[in-house]
């Protein structure tokens, strides 16, 4: 039979730990809570009561848990507290670090209610937090535990806190614990409290043990028919409370004629309170109201202060009363001997801090994480957007992405204001243009207008608002000029254009290079006009007649025999007669033969008093000519007469009176074209010959 419990003993314990994420229960090797069906298997099942525990992961409810068909609905009720007055929870439950969230509780007919419900045992429980916990019960409500208690008053709860609503219908009420009988330490609430009737604290309903350096914030509220022990911290304490403080504010409704105790720290005292303040506001009416504590029957409470400003009460049975600026200055605590940061004269434990910056600059204790105290930090988020990069309000950071970031500065209380910047970082951009003009281009990026190649730069505004460099590589291809100098006879076609000029004169023609600018070309033509010359050549040769002035080979109506130039009359440097144009009568030609049919018709006559030199000897060269020509004569000249073929009188020259002489005469400024050279001897004689200039 012996044999038999032992095997039913091992199959209950595979079962049990078989319930859990890991372990085996022993303080060696705890159950592992991870999750919400491990939190479910302990509240539940009493067995594990006894057994040590180790949470290894943060756990949140959702509202859904305790709603019907949720894991935790319990008929409405919530969460099964760990622990009651038939089976109390003796094991340990070490939360490392972790926080249960919302945690939900409505069990308000019932007694020793809390995430733990009662707890006796000589272990510890440490380093577990219970966010935004909503919590209800009858007497015996905590947030932490509903009944705390120890044989030997050695159970040491440590690092844990509470926030959120604890309400009890009754009394012995407390944002932590409702009644203590263990050692506390290190451990905070910040939490609503509900109570109707006796012992109801922000931390503790009743306190019969050690609780030191620990803090409570939130409010306490109780509507009561004189109600005793009402407090900000705790209701009632009958044990030690040291090196703790309370911020929270107390608010009491009592019954007409009904005197109530509460106060801002303790509303019933009946130990020993040392080293420790309070600064909640306290509302009430009644004859045991004070700033620290309502009622003290016990020792006078040692260096302990109430804010006199912020409480709004100027007497207390306890503690002494300062306005806010000495309790806000470090000086008021060390005179009366707490245990400072930064001092050694009251020891070395350094329980306290204060930090103007940090819980409304009120002391705090040294252990507390900074971030969930009160204080004049102040946050604030900034979106922005930037240029390529931006520097951080306080200049320590210089960010060029895109992104979420932080930054501290002071604020005007000379506290750090964390900066949340939500930043938009757009990058500058550039661009590049090429082309190629002519003389000039006017870039519209700038307005600005170039004239040589060359590259340029300019920076504008984007759409983002950022620079953007646009640089413009630039060709200039400037437009050019060219001249052409032509002398022909009688017309001229200009391969440029395929126009046909008659006459002198400077003609222009706008073109296109090969760059594609203009090209202005001018014509400076030089046209001689030899009636006759046919084929343009600028003689008369075989078969032409000077004269001819339709060309068509003969001497019609209104053209004269020798009239070089085709003006209708025989001028200076012609010859009536004159066939081939050279401005004298040779060959077979007949002076005064009008028609130039070779004999003198009926009309035509000779001019007598026209004499030649045709048999002189003259000689001009060189012939044709460039810069100047030489006349050579055997006869006296008396004068020399250059003229053009359209009867201008280029030069005059008298000769130098010697026979056999030579006359130089420059041709360096003439036009290019046929000129008559008439030499008239000191007899009266002449002769035309004709020279080029080339």
């Amino acid at each position: 039979m012996k044999k038999l419990y032992t095997i039913l003993f091992l199959m209950v314990s595979v079962q049990l730990s078989a319930q859990f994420s890991g372990g085996s229960g022993t303080p060696s090797d705890p159950y592992q809570i991870a999750n919400k069906a491990d939190l479910d298997t302990l509240s539940s099942n009493s067995a594990y009561w006894d057994k040590h525990f180790v949470q290894t992961a943060d756990i949140i409810f959702t509202s859904a848990d305790f709603q019907p068909g949720g894991d935790f609905y319990n008929n409405g009720n919530g969460f099964i507290p760990i622990g009651n007055d038939v089976k109390k929870f003796s094991g340990s439950y070490d939360g490392q670090g972790h926080v249960i969230d919302s945690l939900y509780i409505n069990r308000p007919s019932e007694d020793y209610v809390g995430f733990f419900g009662y707890v006796s045992t000589i272990d510890t429980i440490t380093g577990l937090g219970l966010l935004n916990v909503t919590i209800t019960g009858h007497s015996y409500v905590g947030g932490f535990c509903g009944h705390l208690t120890s044989l030997y008053n050695n159970v040491i709860v440590n690092n844990c806190y509470v926030t959120g609503i604890v309400n009890g219908t009754s009394g012995l009420i407390g944002g932590f614990c409702g009644k203590l009988f263990a050692h506390i330490t290190q451990c905070y609430t910040n939490c609503t409290v509900l109570g109707g009737a006796n012992y109801v604290g922000g931390f503790c309903g009743s306190n019969l043990s050690n609780i030191t350096e620990c803090y409570s914030e939130g409010t306490v509220i109780v509507s009561n028919n004189g109600n005793i022990g009402i407090g900000g911290f705790c209701g009632d304490n009958g044990d030690y409370i040291g090196n703790c403080y309370s911020t929270a504010s107390v608010s009491v409704t009592p019954c007409s004629g009904c005197n109530s105790s509460f106060g801002g720290f303790c509303g019933f005292n009946g130990s020993i309170i040392e080293n420790c303040y309070s600064v909640g506001a306290v509302t009430g009416n009644s004859s045991y109201m004070g700033g620290f504590c309502g009622l003290n029957y016990g020792l006078p409470p040692s260096n302990c202060y109430w804010d006199t400003i912020t409480s709004g009460i100027s007497v207390s049975d306890g503690g002494t009363g300062l306005p806010t600026s000495q309790m806000q200055n470090i000086t008021t605590y060390t005179n009366a001997g707490w245990d400072f940061v930064g001092e050694t004269a009251n020891g070395n434990n350094d329980y306290w801090d204060i930090d103007n910056c940090l819980n409304n600059n009120y002391p705090y204790l040294s252990w507390s994480n900074v971030n969930t105290l009160p204080n004049s930090m102040t946050s604030a988020t900034v979106y922005t957007a930037a240029c390529d990069s931006y520097i951080s309000p306080s200049g320590n950071y210089i960010w060029t992405a895109t992104g979420i970031y932080k930054d501290t500065i002071s604020n005007v209380a000379g506290c750090d204001s964390i900066i949340t910047i939500n930043l938009t970082i757009t990058n500058s951009t550039s661009s590049t243009e090429s082309t190629t003009v002519c003389d000039s281009y006017t870039w519209g990026a700038n307005g600005q207008t170039y004239t040589t190649t060359g590259s340029y730069t300019t920076t504008l505004t984007n759409a983002a608002g950022c620079d953007s460099v646009v640089m413009l590589n630039l060709i200039v291809t400037h437009s050019n000029s060219g001249e052409e100098h032509i002398s022909v006879c009688n017309s001229y076609v200009w391969s440029t254009t395929g126009q046909t000029y008659a006459a002198s004169g400077t003609y222009t023609a706008l073109l296109t290079n090969t760059a594609g600018c203009d090209s202005l070309v001018t014509l400076n033509l030089t046209v001689t006009v030899l009636a006759g010359d046919v084929n343009n050549d600028c003689i008369i040769g075989n078969g032409e007649i000077a004269g001819d002035i339709n060309g068509n080979g003969q001497i019609d109506n209104g053209e004269i025999a020798g009239d070089v130039n085709g003006d209708g009359v025989i001028g200076p440097g012609e010859v009536t007669g004159d066939v081939n144009g050279n401005g004298i009568i040779d060959g077979n030609e007949v002076e005064g033969d009008a028609n130039g049919n070779g004999i003198l018709d009926s009309g035509e006559e000779v001019a007598a008093s026209v004499k030649t030199l045709r048999e002189l000897d003259i000689i001009l060269h060189p012939n044709p000519t460039e810069t100047s020509f030489t006349i050579l004569s055997n006869e006296i000249i008396l004068q020399v007469e250059v003229v053009s073929v359209d009867g201008k009188v280029i030069n005059v020259m008298s000769g130098t009176g010697a026979k056999k002489q030579q006359i130089m005469i420059s041709s360096e400024k003439w036009a290019p074209g046929m000129y008559f050279v008439k030499i008239t001897s000191v007899s009266g004689e002449t002769t035309v010959q004709k020279v080029l200039k080339k």
